[in-house]
C-alpha cells in the first residue's frame, strides 16, 4: 500500500510539474495580449523581460515566438533565425497555432535575408500546422506572404490565387487593413498580366472598403 501511495505521489508531482512548466509567465501573457493593439508596448515588455532566467522550455519557446512577432510588428527586420528556431524546435502538433506562427515568423526571417527557398519551405510548414486549426488570421497571413513571394518572382497568375485566398480569410475576420492590401495586390497582379479590366475591379473594391468607416 505504501509503495502504491508513493508511486501515486510521484506521478502526481510529475504531472503538476509538467502543467506548471506549460503555463506562460505573466509578463509573456501581457505581451501577447498587447501584441495586436500596442505592439510597441509588447516589445518594451519583452525587452525588459530577463529571458535568461527562464528555466522551462515552454516559456523559453514562447518568449522566442513573441519577441520575433514583436520585432516584425515594429518593422525591425530580424535576419538571424537563432531566436525563432527556439520556438520551431519546441512547438509541434500539441500546439498547432503556436507552431504555425513560429514557422511563419521563421519564414519572415528567411525573407529578410533573401533566402527564397527557405522562406517557401517554412511557409509550407506553417500552413501544415495552420490547417489543423481554425485560425483564419494565421491562414490569411501565410497566404498573403506566399502571394508576395510569387509576386516578387513575377509569377503573377499564382500570386493572384494566393492574394484572393488571403483576402477571403481577412474579409471573414473583418480585418480591413489586410483585406485592402490583399485586394490591391490582386489588382496590381492583374495589371502585370495586362488584364486592365480585372485590375480596375479590384482597385475599385479596395477603394470602396477603404472609404467605409
Amino acid at each position: 500500500m505504501l509503495i502504491s501511495f508513493l508511486r501515486y505521489l510521484f506521478i502526481l508531482s510529475v504531472a503538476v510539474g509538467i502543467y506548471s512548466c506549460s503555463r506562460p509567465l505573466p509578463e509573456l501573457t501581457t505581451a501577447e495580449q498587447l501584441m495586436e493593439t500596442a505592439p510597441d508596448s509588447a516589445l518594451h515588455i519583452l525587452q525588459r523581460f530577463q529571458s535568461k532566467k527562464v528555466n522551462d522550455s515552454y516559456n523559453r519557446a514562447f518568449y522566442a515566438l513573441l519577441m520575433s512577432q514583436a520585432l516584425d510588428k515594429n518593422d525591425i527586420k530580424e535576419e538571424s533565425d537563432s531566436l525563432i528556431s527556439i520556438a520551431t524546435d519546441y512547438f509541434d502538433n500539441t500546439e498547432p497555432i503556436h507552431a504555425g506562427y513560429a514557422w511563419f515568423y521563421h519564414a519572415r526571417t528567411a525573407n529578410n535575408r533573401d533566402s527564397v527557398n527557405e522562406q517557401a519551405r517554412n511557409l509550407l510548414k506553417a500552413q501544415e500546422y495552420a490547417e489543423k486549426t481554425t485560425n483564419n488570421k494565421l491562414l490569411g497571413l501565410i497566404n498573403y506572404d506566399k502571394a508576395i513571394m510569387y509576386f516578387n518572382q513575377r509569377q503573377y497568375n499564382t500570386s493572384v490565387l494566393y492574394f484572393k485566398t488571403a483576402s477571403n480569410y481577412f474579409n471573414h475576420l473583418k480585418d480591413k487593413k489586410n483585406f485592402i492590401l490583399s485586394v490591391l495586390y490582386t489588382g496590381y497582379s492583374y495589371l502585370y498580366l495586362s488584364k486592365v479590366d480585372s485590375a480596375q475591379i479590384y482597385y475599385k473594391q479596395a477603394e470602396k472598403v477603404a472609404s467605409t468607416t
